[in-house]
């Protein structure tokens, strides 16, 4: 009766060990994976928010060089 019971005692903690560790396992992995996916969506967000700003900063930059630039020009020689 006591070897039963011990017997049993060991597969319940056998089963509790086993698992704990497949629930930190898990959990970890997720925890991995869904950061790595974050830090990857973000980043390619970013990106594409620094790209798309800068462009826009530049073709108004452009424009209105090219504006001042053609009005200076203007001002000079028709005027002038």
């Amino acid at each position: 009766m006591r070897f039963l019971r011990r017997r049993s005692l060991r597969g319940y903690r056998r089963e509790a060990y086993r698992g704990a560790y497949y629930e930190a396992y898990y959990e970890a992995y997720y925890e991995v994976y869904y950061e790595a996916y974050r830090g990857a969506y973000y980043e390619a967000y970013y990106e594409a928010y620094r790209e798309a700003y800068y462009e826009a900063y530049r073709e108004a930059y452009r424009k209105a060089y090219y504006e001042a630039y053609y009005e200076a020009y203007y001002e000079a020689y028709y005027k002038g």
